[in-house]
């Protein structure tokens, strides 16, 4: 009897389906774990660009507004 033929009736068989079932979702589980990871950290790296950009701009226009009133 194995659980590859499907003649899985002795509960040896039936615990070990049950634990290769189990590591699979868990194995499932992780990967999507990591993806939402990836998300995530993709999500903040483009909200450090933005910020690091608006800085940028802001000090741009400082310098620019400094310039004009030293004229």
């Amino acid at each position: 009897m194995s659980i590859l033929d499907g003649t899985w009736q002795d509960e040896d068989d039936v615990w070990r389906l049950s634990q290769w079932r189990q590591r699979s979702n868990r194995k499932l589980q992780g990967n999507a774990l990591a993806h939402n990871v990836d998300d995530d950290y993709a999500v903040m790296s483009r909200q450090l660009d933005s910020c690091k950009v608006r800085h940028q701009r802001m000090g741009l226009a400082k310098a620019e507004q400094v310039d004009g009133e030293r004229h």
